[in-house]
């Protein structure tokens, strides 16, 4: 297993819930960032970054056209058991506050054994920040999370003409397994050991 470059603070003992999650980090092009867990109190910031993303980047993650996050909708974005459901934000400073610019989550995929859990993620990241590695970045920090938790694989949906996406999880470094499944590729990868 490689040893990880990200200094990673857990605030509070592992078994709490929800924890905290917090990491410094860099953009590719040396703006600092970080990385830390999502709770209720962001559902303002969410509902910001929904309106930041093109109807185009909405239907990436959602699959489907998307007016708006309702009520059910940030619920479920925020509020969070950090071992079923995690969820992970990139933020910058912007204007003198931190900004959401990324997310990342997990939930664990039902029937999956408790020796080996699995778990299907996805991401959003603002239009205007595409690019800088934000992905990349949120990746990191979530399999470094995820392995704290006895999860041992990832698995994704990502619809054919996202070509972001499918080159962030090809350029990742873990073995990457796609199917290709009503449309839609299936991507699985185990989150131990990398290329």
């Amino acid at each position: 297993m490689r040893k990880s470059p990200f200094a990673v603070v857990f605030s509070g003992p592992t078994h709490m819930k929800p924890c905290s999650y917090s990491a410094a980090a860099a953009l590719k092009d040396g703006t600092p960032a970080s990385i830390r867990s999502i709770g209720p109190n962001d559902k303002p910031r969410l509902v910001e970054l929904f309106q930041r993303l093109s109807a185009r980047s909405v239907y990436f993650r959602f699959f489907h056209s998307k007016q708006r996050l309702t009520e059910g909708d940030l619920a479920e974005l925020t509020e969070l058991d950090f071992d079923h459901r995690a969820a992970l934000a990139a933020t910058v400073r912007e204007n003198g506050d931190d900004r959401i610019i990324g997310v990342i989550r997990y939930t664990v995929v039902a029937g999956s054994p408790a020796y080996r859990r699995r778990a299907e993620v996805n991401f959003a990241v603002t239009d205007e920040h595409q690019g800088r590695g934000v992905g990349k970045l949120l990746l990191r920090h979530l399999v470094l999370f995820a392995r704290g938790r006895g999860i041992a694989e990832f698995e994704a949906y990502v619809l054919p003409e996202n070509k972001r996406m499918l080159a962030l999880f090809d350029g990742s470094g873990y073995k990457i397994a796609r199917t290709l499944e009503s449309g839609v590729i299936h991507i699985r990868f185990p989150i131990g050991d990398t290329r």
